[in-house]
């Protein structure tokens, strides 16, 4: 993901999914977004973010996913 992109998320939600057709088990408002420079996880983005309890449960739509994750701007 490119960093201007993650940078576009902050304020908006996240959601964790086991699996994509499954509700999220766990999720909040994005709060922070930071490339990371070194080591094993170098180039990705490493987000931060709130806790909130209306992130859990949420499924969404099949479509738009793509390389485990889906983005809406």
């Amino acid at each position: 993901m490119a960093e201007a992109t993650a940078n576009a998320l902050i304020g908006g939600k996240i959601y964790f999914h086991v699996q994509q057709a499954k509700p999220s088990f766990y999720g909040g408002v994005i709060t922070g977004a930071k490339k990371i420079e070194r080591g094993k996880y170098a180039g990705r983005i490493l987000f931060t973010f709130q806790f909130s309890q209306s992130c859990r449960g949420v499924t969404t739509s099949h479509e738009g996913w793509g390389r485990e994750m889906k983005i809406i701007l």
